[in-house]
């Protein structure tokens, strides 16, 4: 069945089941949230009523089978664990049926018909138990939740929502430029303008709430997708013996579309690793409850979002972290000894670390912290972590509500704009000599009380150093804060980010581009920049000596397109890396005979020999050296064979950026000399 209607019928499904799973889940604590359990009564009422209507026949038996399961506990009967479970079960069935997961038709219904007879055994045991009231049914406090006000919603696609906030920022700008070329043919003193300015002034304040009403529908709950993690957490500890209970309190925060798309797998990883690593299994929990918890939480915190992960799990033993450095070579027992808690805590952050000696599907596949930090860092966000053995673990992650649309500081550097998040300005003032100090390695800035590592802005990013930079700004880059001098500051700006061309991205230092009310272009700078994460405009000097080029990661690119290797050479070589070429498979392997890359990045199709043979020829004789693909080829076959093959990474051609590839190879060499 593939209608309109059924389309309908199907995604408000899957969000009535999203919800109730939720709410069930709290059943298995006798915990009855008297009005969200009658709310998810009556979403599974009317799932009966509509999927009769459309002839769906076992999944309205099964909504009926569930409401008659949980209906006693609106009298305070305790819902037995199994009930609630296979209640939990069935409707989850029911969401794959609708997701076509469950095969073929007579398949499907084989299984929707198994789910509807397991819920009828449990249904007929729970009906002739013996009512027993709840222990603490007259003490315990209910947990109660205020109604939701009863709002009208209608389905609008994404795209659709993007188009209107592209027309309200074209219309913003053409508003602009029109102001603009009014003042300059009237003249600023103008009776004329002066006449107009209170018409143009009430156009503004209106095109403002305009653009402000449309930005908002880009703004989604986050709520959904933080309760999609509870599934994820309760079925990893089912597999590995461990009981917990997962809560979600995200209240009305909001984030933008496309900032809650790149979280999910952080967060999902951070779940994942809280249940792995810090859950404990009933026995190993001693004076704690046997049943563990972790709270998922978000909430606004002025222009950002903070997102908590809470375990009560065993913790973090810092001895063992330091333990595990000193083994993988990152420093001696002495540095180790001497870190702070905090400088442990955050080795963890350390591509690739981890203090698991064995492999499993959950940890040690490469997908570590290190990822985790990354991410959030490109959303121009950090993340914070807090744990005390014995007791639990708290991981943060701060990130942007929206960075589509947002306050930025604009700065100019020669003829051009640029501009830096407002967020990320703790300060800017006239530049005070006093304040200045000198340290080993350079110059420092003193601020009210603290003292920061000081920098000039324009030389950072790659310009001449301006003689006249009479400004310092405070620039919070990645947790730290950094101090930089410049000429020229533009002020205060709100602007919509606009993506650039693939030549801009690939230089490392500009990750998108505005324009002004006033029709001038300002480009704005990634965060990676201003910390120093990518080499911003470097060349290699032949006059550097030979240690200095040893010191360098080397990478040998395979590729049978004289184009792509002068793309991805000029790219890794202003990245900081030392770059070997082969056209095919067969010339790289005789390169790897008197080489020895860091890393090997990959073209797939080739002549003689393409890039899975090379693969396979290289994992016969080295299981470490990290081999990136690069295809136009994106089918999952491929990627399968290339994972089972021993790639550590699959990039596809069709959606390649240059910052995507420099961030993979961080991932497994470092990038600086």
């Amino acid at each position: 069945m593939s209608t309109p209607l059924f389309d309908r019928f199907r995604a408000g499904t899957l969000e009535r089941i999203r919800a109730a799973k939720l709410t069930i889940a709290d059943l298995e604590e006798g915990q009855t949230d008297v009005v969200a359990l009658k709310r998810v009564l009556g979403e599974l009422h009317t799932l009966k009523g509509e999927s009769r209507m459309l002839g769906l026949t076992l999944i309205s038996q099964i909504a009926h089978a569930v409401e008659e399961c949980l209906a006693p506990a609106l009298k305070g009967t305790p819902v037995p664990p199994e009930v609630v479970e296979g209640s939990r079960e069935a409707l989850e069935t029911i969401a794959r049926s609708l997701r076509g997961e469950l095969g073929a038709e007579d398949a499907a219904l084989e299984t929707l018909n198994l789910a509807l007879d397991d819920l009828t055994v449990l249904g007929e045991a729970l009906a002739h138990a013996p009512h027993q009231p709840a222990p603490d049914a007259v003490d315990a406090p209910i947990r109660r939740t205020s109604e939701r006000v009863r709002e009208r919603w209608t389905q609008v696609k994404a795209n659709q929502v993007d188009q209107v906030c592209e027309q309200v920022h074209e219309l913003t700008a053409s508003f602009g430029l029109l102001r603009a070329e009014v003042r300059a043919t009237l003249g600023a003193t103008s009776p004329a303008l002066r006449q107009i300015s209170d018409q143009f002034e009430k156009c503004q304040t209106q095109l403002h709430d305009l653009v402000s009403s449309a930005w908002a529908l880009r703004l989604v709950p986050v709520e959904p997708s933080l309760g999609q993690l509870v599934e994820h957490a309760r079925d990893l500890a089912l597999i590995q013996g461990k009981r917990v209970r997962v809560t979600v309190d995200a209240g009305g925060t909001q984030l933008e579309r496309g900032i809650l798309d790149q979280l999910w797998d952080p967060l999902l990883h951070l779940v994942r690793n809280a249940v792995d690593h810090g859950i404990e299994t009933p026995d190993e929990r001693g004076d704690k409850p046997p049943q563990a918890s972790i709270v998922i939480s978000a909430r606004s915190d002025g222009p950002n979002v903070l997102v908590t992960i809470v375990d009560d799990g065993r913790g973090i033993d810092r001895d063992e972290v330091r333990a595990a450095a000193v083994a993988r070579g990152l420093m001696n027992d002495a540095v180790a000894a001497a870190l702070s808690e905090s400088e442990v805590l955050d080795l963890l952050f350390s591509h690739g670390f981890s203090t698991r000696r064995d492999v499993t599907e959950v940890s040690g596949r490469g997908v570590g912290l290190d990822v985790v930090r990354r991410k959030i860092d490109v959303l121009g966000g950090n993340v914070m972590v807090e744990s005390e053995t014995g007791r639990g673990t708290t991981f943060a992650l701060a990130v942007p509500a929206s960075i589509t649309r947002e306050r930025i500081l604009v700065f100019a550097l020669g003829d051009a704009l640029f501009g830096v998040p407002s967020r990320q300005a703790t300060a800017v003032m006239a530049l005070d000599p006093s304040a200045l100090g000198e340290v080993a390695g350079g110059r420092m800035f003193r601020h009210a009380g603290a003292s920061y590592p000081l920098q000039s802005l324009a030389l950072t990013l790659g310009f001449p150093q301006d003689r006249d930079e009479g400004h310092v700004v405070l620039l919070e880059v990645f947790g730290e804060r950094r101090a930089y001098t410049l000429a020229k500051l533009c002020g205060e700006h709100e602007v919509v980010r606009r993506p650039v061309d693939d030549v801009l991205l690939a230089m490392g230092t500009i990750g998108g581009s505005a324009t002004l009310d006033d029709g001038r272009l300002v480009l704005l700078v990634r965060p990676e920049a201003l910390a120093g994460r990518v080499r911003v405009r470097e060349r290699p000097s032949r006059e550097r000596g030979a240690s200095t080029e040893q010191r360098r990661r080397r990478v040998l690119i395979v590729d049978d397109s004289p184009i792509v290797r002068e793309l991805l050479t000029e790219m890794l070589v202003s990245a900081g890396l030392v770059v070997e070429v082969a056209d095919d498979g067969l010339a790289a392997l005789r390169t790897l005979e008197s080489v020895k890359p860091d890393l090997v990045l990959s073209d797939v199709e080739m002549p003689r020999m393409g890039g899975l043979e090379l693969l396979r020829r290289i994992r016969m004789q080295d299981q470490r050296l990290p081999v990136v693909m690069l295809t136009t080829r994106g089918s999952s076959a491929d990627r399968k064979t290339a994972a089972e093959l021993g790639a550590d990474a699959y990039l596809i051609k069709s959606d390649f950026e240059g910052n995507k590839l420099l961030d993979t190879i961080s991932r497994f060499i470092n990038l600086r000399p």
